[in-house]
């Protein structure tokens, strides 16, 4: 960063202290009994921009303390480290953006589903969310890197590298274990003329797991496409490739092959756009074809976006997917519905059907106070297996603004999980907590 360079530089701290008390907070079978818990979260926040680079960092760690029904592996201590870095420098036509993230979490206390919606309001299951249960530890390093060039020029090339390591440990589900990801993909795009772009793509990716056959598959696809402007409303793009997928479990492999396709057509309309898409892939058992319907539009008050599907395994019948997200504001609050089915790569690399609804509504009280509710519920269908698994959750938040500093929140949550193969538990918890955080600008 030059010493002519003007940037914009923060720094936030944050405390929080939570008092809280919980019955079965393993969702274990059976009960493990009543939790009481005191928690002090600590975080730091920094963060410089400048016309052409960006810098983050945020970081954080609790500090846990309570007494723990016997035989209980909720974790005391210092628990649960988090840090995220991130930079982005934007050139001429170019742009180098790279991430890395380190977190642990207590198993315990990672499985509400409120801890993987995004900054966008969707429920992003993580690969291994229907096993996150009983006690133990999981780690997760977050790595990746991205290089485009010619992003308004007539030739342009992009660079992509990501690596993610799961691990665990002293965890009591039987469904967890270590693995590894790791992807790098290339590929350019030629401006033909001024409707149509071509584009070639090249992909790696290496999947290692630590499970009782020690899995490692090797992905790697090639593929071609065009994308044409159709008319000034209207846009179509297709492309063709080849997958070759080879898969090592117990010391014998085996390779699987096969074309890949898509073919895609987007429209604006007088509010909002339109679209539909057709995808074949393949994976390690076959192919997999799916056909997708999509239409998002701007309301009054919010905004809604729904699609619909069908999507077909190789040797199973087809499986019907699609979304719904809706965003209303309200005069003195908000009210939003999400809900999609559709396909996820599981942490064993399987492909399996997911189900996630999620509800919230905030209510503005006053100037000093509001109230929030939320609901979310997943559905694990294994495609491959009859061991079908339900998660639900149910939160009720008030929040009041002790000063201009400090903020106070209570509330009560009930979550359930109820395995076909396990059985039904639930835990509910009670908590009160402060906490304030403050920023300083240079």
């Amino acid at each position: 960063m030059s010493a002519q360079e003007p940037s914009a530089i923060s720094s936030t701290f944050t405390f929080d202290q939570r008092l809280e008390s919980s019955s079965n907070l393993g969702l274990e079978i059976p009960s493990e009994g009543d939790t009481t818990l005191a928690t002090t979260t600590l975080g730091y926040a920094f963060s410089s921009e400048t016309a052409t680079q960006s810098l983050s960092l945020n970081a954080s760690a609790k500090y846990r303390e309570g007494n723990v029904p016997a035989g209980s592996d909720t974790q005391l201590g210092l628990v649960e480290p988090r840090v995220t870095l991130r930079y982005a420098l934007e050139g001429v036509d170019s742009k180098l953006t790279t991430n890395i993230g380190y977190r642990e979490d207590d198993v315990t206390f990672l499985r509400p589903l409120s801890d993987f919606v995004d900054a966008n309001g969707v429920l992003i299951l993580p690969s291994d969310a229907e096993d996150l249960y009983g006690g133990g530890t999981r780690n997760d390093l977050d790595m990746s890197a991205s290089l485009r060039t010619g992003i308004d020029a007539p030739l342009g090339f992009n660079l992509d590298l990501s690596h993610k390591d799961v691990s665990y440990q002293d965890v009591t589900s039987g469904g967890l274990n270590d693995f590894r990801r790791s992807k790098i993909s290339a590929g350019s795009s030629i401006e033909l003329n001024e409707v149509a772009t071509a584009n070639v793509g090249l992909s790696f990716t290496r999947y290692e797991a630590d499970d009782i056959d020690n899995t490692e598959r090797d992905t790697t696809q090639v593929d071609v496409g065009l994308n044409y402007a159709l008319s000034a409303r209207s846009r179509a793009d297709v492309s063709i490739g080849y997958t070759e997928i080879e898969t090592t479990e117990s010391g014998v492999t085996t390779t699987t092959t096969g074309p890949v396709f898509r073919a895609g057509y987007e429209i604006d309309m007088a509010n909002g756009t339109a679209g539909a898409t057709f995808a074949s892939t393949q994976k390690e058992d076959g192919e997999r074809n799916t056909l997708r319907f999509s239409r998002e539009m701007t309301l009054p008050a919010g905004s809604l976006e729904t699609s619909l599907g069908v999507t077909k395994f190789s040797g199973t019948g087809s499986e019907l997917i699609g979304g719904v997200r809706w965003q209303n504001d309200l005069p003195t609050g908000s009210m939003n519905l999400r809900l999609n089915r559709d396909v996820r790569t599981a942490s064993d690399d399987s492909d399996r059907i997911a189900t996630t609804i999620g509800a919230g509504y905030t209510h503005s009280i006053n100037d000093l106070s509001s109230l929030s509710f939320n609901a979310s519920y997943a559905m694990f269908d294994n495609t491959g297996s009859s061991n079908d698994s339900t998660r639900t959750d149910l939160s009720l938040n008030y929040s009041y603004a002790l000063t201009s500093d400090w903020d106070l929140n209570a509330g009560v949550t009930y979550r359930v999980r109820d395995e076909d193969l396990v059985g039904k538990a639930d835990s509910t918890t009670v908590y009160v907590g402060i906490g304030r955080s403050f920023t300083v600008f240079h």
